[in-house]
């Protein structure tokens, strides 16, 4: 009998645990339950089980900000209060240049104040397609006038925010260098290629000095 309660003490304990804080991210469950639900309610359900995983290494939680607390107005208002900032790993084995983070930051109840990298598949399907491999992007910004430049290309797959928010692949050149300069000078051309559609969304000049 003895036994028997020992072990119910310690299935209470452990399940006390399981709704109380994630011992990894310092942040309750209650709240990545929340931020699991909003994530699902843009990609669905069978899309986040498959490819969208917490990031427990990442995941934390934020006290209120003091600079901010004593001086207000000088920062967001959320961060004169307590937060969580919440990360998944977003990967897709059989597309593997899809390998990203999503991240959220949260108020103490657990409601998303900003998302990052968060597909709405469920509204636009085709969003998470993502179709456009590293070497269609090479050719779409080829046949966008990407000129060859003077090293090789640079691709990225990436979350695009802003006026686009979603996924990219930027395909940048460099057409001038000047390394032994003071300061070091650098500079390009960057076509952004829609990583669904294939579209070309922006074509732009960049430039570096350090």
């Amino acid at each position: 009998m003895k036994g028997l309660i020992i072990t119910g003490l310690f299935i209470c304990a452990f399940l006390l645990g399981c709704i109380g804080e994630n011992a990894q991210t310092g942040v309750s469950n209650s709240i990545t339950e929340k931020t699991d639900r909003y994530i699902i309610s843009k990609v669905g359900e069978d899309f986040f089980s498959k490819y969208i995983t917490l990031n427990s290494n990442l995941s934390r939680y934020n006290p209120p900000d003091e600079l901010c607390i004593q001086n207000p107005g000088s920062c967001a208002p959320y961060l004169e209060k307590s937060n969580y900032y919440i990360v998944y790993s977003f990967k897709i084995p059989e597309k593997p240049y899809v390998d990203e983070l999503i991240e959220l930051t949260v108020d103490g109840e657990g409601n998303v104040i900003e998302a990052w990298g968060v597909p709405d598949c469920i509204i636009n399907p085709n969003e998470c397609d993502f179709p456009i491999d590293e070497a269609e992007a090479r050719q779409l910004a080829k046949n966008a006038g990407l000129e060859e430049g003077m090293a090789d290309w640079e691709l990225s797959f990436h979350w695009y925010g802003g006026n686009l928010s979603t996924y990219v692949w930027t395909v940048q050149n460099t057409l001038s260098e000047h390394p032994s300069g003071e300061p070091y000078l650098a500079s390009g051309r960057v076509v952004v290629i829609d990583a669904n559609s294939g579209g070309i969304k922006e074509i732009s000049d960049w430039v570096t000095i350090s």
